[in-house]
């Protein structure tokens, strides 16, 4: 578990229990990243991850809308962004 600011350069201050990059997955308090791939684009899927229970949306692509209880953070590469956070959920696994 982490807390948002340590993952992102945010003032918001709340615990992640796990990321996903599919929606089906997602689960209370977690980050989804909204990968853009070859068949799926992820940024279909917000809705989803929101109503999973996701804490925080990772994005590239602009939005028409978003939650007031949802944190948002607009990259430039998810993919990149979502490596670089698993890294630190793999540092927890590690040095436990």
């Amino acid at each position: 578990m982490k807390k948002i600011n340590e993952l992102f350069a945010v003032d918001a201050d709340f615990k992640i229990q796990s990321i996903y990059s599919d929606s089906r997955y997602v689960g209370k308090d977690s980050i989804f990243f909204c990968i853009d791939g070859l068949s799926v684009d992820g940024h279909k899927y917000i809705e989803d991850a929101i109503f999973q229970g996701a804490k925080c949306i990772v994005y590239s692509k602009p939005l028409t809308f978003k939650h007031k209880d949802v944190l948002y953070i607009k990259v430039d590469n998810v993919l990149d962004e979502l490596n670089r956070v698993a890294i630190y959920f793999m540092i927890i696994l590690v040095t436990r």
